[in-house]
């Protein structure tokens, strides 16, 4: 019924905002049914379906980010110029028909670029609302939100947000107790990769340094990396990075920017005015990547060799596009959960690291972080997270040691509360996503169209990727 594309539309933090440079890993190997070209520094292709008479675009909407707002604007404007055909853009958020073509007439191109930028950088106008004032597109904007379940997700919201702060000095305690058991529970090996592992969760070690631990523990254990290709290439691209002087290309990038002609400057500068250090060259951000690859493409036809160790960066980046993040991210929990499966070799080990697991999912259900894919495995191991279950495993190890005695625990009145508001909101969220779908394809139907735009924020992607397939 439909086909479905996938825009990753990334905000600059750190290089230039303003800017969406995405370092997104193109890994599309099949032609697209349809013909569509978006330049690299906008946003790319993150997946598609194939299905039989209809095109939905769905695009990832980073909200009130200025510059992810503003490829949003770029993305689209691409795509209807390539589809003029293309009359319906459908948003959440909204009911019915939401157009802003008619200000067009209050003012020139020129006065409501400059009017709009200032309400888009207030975050009171959204990429697509941006496009339909300043440029000559016939589109309809149409809102495809339920009033009332996104009333009833906001408030569900504003009730987790509001009691979390009590539950999160509970879930502390929790924790610090955890640390306790874990050396006089755990053997040194499974406690020395546990290390690791906590270390990579509370964000002191980085995400490559990560999978160096992975790849060096599995040949500890003789566990074969045939399986994990994309592991292996990722840390292939890693030792390419470390033969990159970081401090030339630095010196070479300011340089770099200085011989660039006027305008591009006053580009990047404009770009940039967010950012306190818009010309820093990091290699383990993402968003600062993203800023330099915008770089490469302003400074194509230069030449190499006056800039060696910042167009050797060049390289780094443009192979790194090689890669599959989705792959990457899947072989990590498959070769972590091999490691851990491996290592344990005792029944209380394996119920320590279920609880200590699981209280960092609890954490991330308070505050609203799950995924999609994380809160549906929450669902169908619910037992496992009762407090019961987890404060009663704990007590009783304590009482085995006969010390700590000061780290028991005791059942938090209203957790069981706080629990069923945040259930609420996942559900909530989920309702929305059938309703925006539903929404969609019945105007598309009443319409006549074969083709339409969905712009939603990140976080339902993954739903509604899934509810279009089961439509198939």
């Amino acid at each position: 019924m439909c086909l479905v594309l996938t825009f990753f539309l990334q905000q600059i933090v750190q290089a230039a905002p303003g800017v969406v440079k995405p370092l997104k890993i193109p890994f599309l190997q099949e032609k697209l049914p349809i013909a569509l070209n978006l330049p690299e520094s906008i946003a790319q292709i993150e997946d598609f379906h194939k299905a039989n008479d209809k095109t939905l675009i769905l695009i990832q909407d980073a909200h009130t980010n200025t510059s992810g707002q503003i490829n949003l604007s770029k993305t689209l404007d691409h795509i209807l110029r390539q589809h003029p055909d293309l009359n319906y853009v459908f948003t959440e958020a909204g009911e019915g028909n939401s157009s802003l073509s008619y200000i067009r007439e209050y003012g020139s191109p020129k006065t409501r670029e400059q009017t709009s930028l200032k309400y888009l950088r207030k975050g009171e106008l959204h990429g697509e609302e941006y496009l339909d004032i300043t440029r000559d597109h016939n589109i309809t904007l149409w809102g495809v939100e339920n009033k009332d379940l996104y009333e009833k997700s906001l408030e569900a919201y504003q009730e987790v947000t509001k009691t979390r702060g009590k539950f999160t000095t509970y879930l502390n305690k929790i924790d610090s107790t955890i640390k306790t058991l874990k050396p006089k529970i755990y053997n040194p090996y499974l406690l020395s990769f546990d290390k690791k592992h906590q270390a990579f969760l509370n964000e002191d070690i980085s995400r490559t340094d990560y999978y160096e631990t992975l790849i060096k523990e599995s040949q500890r254990q003789g566990i074969s990396l045939f399986y994990f290709p994309h592991l292996k290439a990722l840390r292939k691209l890693k030792n390419k990075e470390a033969s990159i002087n970081f401090k030339k290309a630095n010196l070479e990038h300011q340089e770099l920017l200085k011989s660039l002609p006027k305008n591009k400057q006053q580009e990047l500068i404009l770009l940039a005015q967010e950012t306190k250090s818009p010309s820093s060259l990091l290699g383990q951000s993402k968003e600062e990547k993203a800023y330099f690859l915008y770089l490469k493409e302003l400074t194509k036809d230069l030449k190499s060799k006056s800039y060696p160790e910042l167009f050797k960066y060049f390289d780094y980046l443009e192979e790194s596009k090689n890669l599959d993040p989705k792959k990457i991210l899947e072989e990590e929990k498959t070769l972590e959960d091999k490691l851990y499966n491996t290592l344990i070799k005792t029944p209380d080990e394996r119920k320590l690291y279920i609880v200590s697991r699981n209280l960092k999912a609890i954490e991330n259900l308070f505050y609203l972080k799950l995924t999609p894919e994380e809160y549906n495995d929450y669902k169908t191991k619910k037992h496992t997270f009762d407090m019961t279950f987890i404060t009663g495993f704990l007590n009783k190890k304590i009482m085995d040691l006969k010390k700590h005695h000061e780290k028991a625990l005791f059942l938090e009145e209203g957790y069981d509360n706080i629990l069923k508001k945040a259930e609420r909101f996942y559900n909530l969220t989920y309702q929305r996503d059938i309703h925006f779908l539903e929404e969609t394809l019945n105007k598309m139907n009443e319409e006549n169209l074969d083709k339409g735009v969905l712009i939603t924020g990140g976080y339902h992607t993954p739903n509604l990727k899934s509810l279009l397939k089961e439509k198939n």
